[in-house]
């Protein structure tokens, strides 16, 4: 080799040397760079959690807030949800169990509580309930009977009744003539009860009432047939006196309807048979029933074959029909009056008044 190319090798081996030497220094500076920057990080992640606590001391306390969390969240919608399913059993307030509170909790706020049950509803509570059906048996004048009653809505009651009743009015009805009469009395009623007063059984009934009510009877006519006949003064005195020794020389058949087929009622009553937790009580009405005017009808009999045989021992047929028809005309007068008397006395059917008292049961 020569003497210049040994020189050219050793001068390739100091620049290798001098290049070797000024890297190391880098890399080392790179290596403490590296563990200045995983310091730096490992700080930060440390000040992500309480100084002294340890990672699993942290997941631990992160459970312990997550459930405090929920507590808080849990009370605020009892607060706002108090009746709900999920409050019944929730402890909102801390306990042994649950020591460690958040520092930043607010003001507890108190939990509403339920306004106190209506009086109605404490009594319902305290009193045993009853069907809300009831009877009513009762004595009125529309009859024996009773009423089924059940309550519909509170302080409104429905009722149906049944009365019947017959009864011998001889002489009852003030007129000239003395009747046989016999009254009977048969009446349906759908009624509606409104108690206004909760405390009070006081009620005002209204409704309708289906009726079947008459009278009917005989009397002796003949004491007016011959007050007629003096009156219309056709017949001299012999004549009407014979007329007059004829036993029921005329009678009438009285009929009459004492009130419409549908009538409307209205009325007052106390006691509210269907009254929560109510049994037996005491039960009364008052009203009336505008059942228009009585319709009369009377028919009169005139004894004619009587007459005649009284009348044809003068031989005179012709005389004897003549006084017939005159005997007639004033029965059929006499029948007007009494028709007119008749309605004057029942005048007061015109609106019919009712009276009832009763005892009700609740089922």
């Amino acid at each position: 080799m020569s003497k210049s190319q040994k020189c050219s090798l050793i001068l390739w081996g100091l620049a290798w040397s001098a290049i070797a030497l000024g890297a190391t220094p880098t890399i080392a500076s790179e290596t403490e760079a590296n563990k200045i920057a995983s310091a730096r990080a490992s700080t930060k992640a440390q000040d992500l959690l309480s100084p002294g606590i340890e990672l699993s001391k942290y997941f631990t306390d992160l459970d312990t807030r997550t459930y405090q969390l929920g507590q808080l969240n849990l009370e605020k919608f009892c607060q706002d949800f108090p009746y709900n399913s999920k409050c019944r059993d929730a402890n909102t307030s801390p306990t042994e169990s649950n020591p460690i509170e958040m520092e930043t909790e607010p003001d507890s706020i108190p939990v509403p509580v339920p306004p106190p049950a209506p009086s109605e509803d404490i009594e319902s509570s305290t009193t045993k309930q009853k069907s809300g059906w009831a009877i009513v048996p009762e004595i009125s004048t529309l009859g024996l009977g009773g009423h089924v009653v059940r309550r519909i809505i509170p302080q409104v009651n429905a009722r149906v009744g049944v009365n019947a009743f017959g009864l011998d009015l001889d002489g009852a009805i003030d007129t000239d003539v003395d009747y046989e009469a016999n009254l009977n009395l048969f009446n349906v009623s759908t009624l509606a009860d409104i108690h206004p007063f909760k405390s009070s059984g006081f009620r005002i009934s209204t409704g309708l009432v289906f009726s079947n009510n008459n009278f009917d009877g005989s009397g002796d006519l003949s004491q007016l047939v011959i007050d007629e006949l003096q009156d219309r003064d056709e017949l001299d005195d012999d004549t009407i006196a014979r007329l007059e020794e004829i036993d029921n020389l005329a009678t009438v058949d009285a009929e009459v309807d004492i009130s419409n087929s549908v009538s409307p009622y209205l009325g007052i009553g106390g006691g509210n048979a269907v009254a929560k937790g109510k049994g037996f009580g005491f039960w009364w009405n008052l009203g009336v029933i505008f059942s228009g005017m009585p319709q009369i009808n009377l028919s009169t009999d005139v004894d004619s074959d009587r007459i005649l045989d009284e009348l044809d021992e003068s031989g005179d047929s012709d005389e004897a029909q003549e006084i017939l028809e005159e005997t007639q005309a004033a029965a059929d007068e006499a029948t007007e009056e009494q028709e007119d008397d008749i309605q004057d006395a029942l005048d007061f059917v015109n609106i019919y008044p009712v009276l009832s008292l009763g005892i009700s049961y609740q089922f």
